[in-house]
């Protein structure tokens, strides 16, 4: 019986974790459609003229690549 309620658990956590991960995803991809513009982006040797949706869709993948290497670093 305890066996029953701990994979339910473990299936609504996994749900929960799935949604979120979509919501995130759908906001990142409504900022990037909304945000179009060409935008410069400094760095230390130069710059790059690129759209503003490839810098937020840039940021988003490197925020969950440091995420999931911080929570696995953790664990």
């Amino acid at each position: 019986m305890a066996d029953d309620s701990n994979e339910q658990s473990i299936r609504a956590r996994q749900t929960i974790r799935i949604v979120l991960w979509v919501v995130i995803a759908a906001v990142v991809v409504a900022l990037a459609l909304a945000n179009t513009q060409d935008v410069t982006v400094d760095w230390l040797f130069g710059d790059v003229d690129t759209s503003l949706w490839v810098v937020i869709v840039a940021s988003a993948a490197v925020g969950v690549v440091l995420g999931y290497l911080a929570r696995w670093r953790r664990d």
